[in-house]
C-alpha cells in the first residue's frame, strides 16, 4: 500500500529570481514550472497524494490553469 505524500511549494515571493513572474509560474515549453513539477510525480508508484502550496493571491489562477487537466488521476483543486 502506498503512503507517500509530496508537497510542492510555490508560495515564495521569488525576489532572488527577479523579473515580473515568480519562478514557479515561468513557462518552459509552454507550461509553468509548477505544472512540470506536478507531472513528474503523477506516475510515481507509491505517491498517495500531492499537495501544492501556493500564495493566497495566486490560488484562483492556479485553480483555473489546472482545473480539469488531471481528472484521470483524481486530482481536484480545493
Amino acid at each position: 500500500m502506498s503512503n507517500v505524500s509530496v508537497i510542492l511549494t510555490a508560495a515564495g515571493l521569488g525576489v532572488r529570481m527577479g523579473g515580473d513572474v515568480k519562478k514557479p509560474y515561468l513557462c518552459i515549453k509552454g507550461k509553468p514550472i509548477l505544472q512540470h513539477s506536478l507531472e513528474k510525480f503523477l506516475d510515481v508508484k507509491g505517491v498517495r497524494e500531492i499537495v501544492m502550496v501556493v500564495g493566497a493571491n495566486e490560488l484562483e489562477d492556479v485553480r483555473d490553469k489546472l482545473h480539469g487537466k488531471y481528472t484521470e488521476y483524481g486530482i481536484w483543486v480545493k
